[in-house]
């Protein structure tokens, strides 16, 4: 029998229910499969007339075993807490509907596709990505990581031991999105940390009263995977974002790995190789440290993410394609800048996202959304009370005296078989490239964010 439907606790003993209709209405524009299987019933490209600028949305829809086992109340609950961070996927709406088994979040469309994409034409070897975007992408990246890892002040132990610490434990480069964005005045391509699917929670793990089994659930992606598989941390995560950057500096394949020997080995020395600074080099292969004892943290990564580029970008090569993903755009010719669009009149409606007046987080820059009215969502009013009551708090998943995710041995099991399944017959491209399932078939291939 599956768990009752669950209530998030903050620590202002504000009961927090899930919306069971989403607040506005949606209509879909292009349905794009289901990615072949994975946590979702299908992915569409979606609109709401509720938008004054009429933009492109993405809806991720669960299966009823999702809304079951509580895997999609953790997604959303997941996203709430940390999707107002400029570089990770924004929230827009949702519902959970328990009796008709439905369950949908509605999120941002990044306009350039994932990391992934980038990563198959890299391989091919004729695409090479500026320097100064690998940089950039890094920092963005990892700021991210160290939000989900010790949220909005990071410097602040007594802020952090507050903070429902979040483990993503599936990066890779279909889960990192690229979209245009300004940033400090100017238009670039930045990167989003995307699909919290597999994603863990201090929180749900310290309901379960069962750490050592949490720490162990399988998750994550072959050729992904950390020396530590299936043990997980903090710096796991830091792992797997250094394979990331490695996948995007040119390895022509799949990495290496415990659960993909056949993979292709890395220099470890040199991760970046040869066509890239000493410095990303040293980075890299301080991230990629073997041993999970002696991998930094993600801040002491950030920091010196920073530091280092800071001292050394003026002597790299300059970026003349700030709006393309590679140094030469596949076009041939040199893009047109997007220009900003207005921001909606008096009497316009106004159109948010749905993480509510929560305490914006202090020092990096204003949120880089898909479009400006969106950044100035801390002037916006909103009545989101359904699912926010006042400020944001470490989440404290109730149900019935049982975590919302079920047992540690349920989700384990599910995870392993209906996640990983299709890229362990498949191979890391599956998803990409279509394959054959010996269960299921042969699967298209699919293009989850285009």
């Amino acid at each position: 029998m599956p768990p009752p439907t669950p209530v998030i606790k903050n620590n202002l003993e504000n009961g927090i229910k899930f919306r069971t209709q989403p607040k506005f209405s949606w209509e879909t524009i292009q349905s794009l499969g289901s990615m072949g299987g994975g946590i979702n019933a299908g992915i569409a490209k979606v609109r709401t007339k509720d938008d004054p600028l009429n933009r492109v949305f993405i809806e991720k829809r669960f299966e009823s075993k999702h809304i079951d086992f509580k895997i999609a109340h953790r997604e959303i609950a997941l996203l709430h807490q940390v999707g107002d961070h400029p570089h990770i996927t924004t929230m827009i709406d949702h519902f959970v509907d328990e009796k008709a088994k439905k369950a949908s979040v509605y999120m941002e469309f990044c306009d350039m596709g994932s990391m992934m994409d980038a990563w198959l034409k890299i391989r091919k070897g004729k695409d090479r990505v500026n320097e100064h975007k690998l940089w950039q992408w890094f920092v963005q990246t990892m700021d991210a990581l160290v939000y989900c890892h010790r949220g909005h002040k990071p410097d602040d132990e007594r802020a952090v031991m507050n903070w429902a610490r979040i483990y993503h434990r599936d990066i890779k480069p279909g889960n990192i999105l690229l979209m245009r964005a300004e940033v400090d005045g100017k238009m670039q391509v930045v990167a989003k940390l995307a699909d919290f699917g597999l994603a863990q929670s201090d929180e749900w793990t310290s309901q379960t009263k069962d750490r050592s089994s949490a720490s162990r659930a399988s998750a994550g992606t072959p050729g992904f995977d950390q020396p530590e598989f299936p043990r997980f941390s903090g710096n796991s995560d830091v792992y797997q974002m250094g394979l990331v950057f490695v996948c995007m500096c040119g390895l022509r394949g799949s990495p290496r790995s415990r659960q993909n020997p056949q993979g292709l080995q890395w220099n470890k020395d040199r991760p970046a190789g040869s066509g890239y600074s000493k410095e990303l080099n040293s980075m890299l292969k301080w991230c990629l440290t073997s041993d999970p004892k002696s991998r930094p943290e993600a801040l002491d990564v950030l920091k010196k993410l920073k530091s280092t580029y800071n001292g050394i970008k003026t002597q790299l090569p300059p970026d003349n394609q700030p709006l393309e993903i590679f140094d030469q755009p596949s076009s041939g010719h040199n893009p047109q800048i997007p220009q900003p669009m207005p921001f909606p009149g008096v009497g316009q409606p106004m159109f948010q996202p749905d993480f509510g007046q929560l305490p914006r987080r202090p020092g990096p820059p204003r949120h880089v959304l898909s479009d400006p009215e969106v950044g100035r969502i801390g002037r916006m009013p909103n009545d989101y009370v359904d699912f926010v009551n006042g400020r944001r708090s470490p989440p404290e998943f109730v149900a019935g005296g049982q975590p919302i995710g079920g047992s540690p041995n349920d989700m384990a099991h599910m995870l392993e078989d209906d996640y990983d399944e299709l890229e362990r017959y498949g191979g890391l491209d599956s998803r990409l490239l279509g394959g054959f399932h010996p269960h299921r078939g042969y699967f298209p291939p699919f293009h989850p964010y285009r």
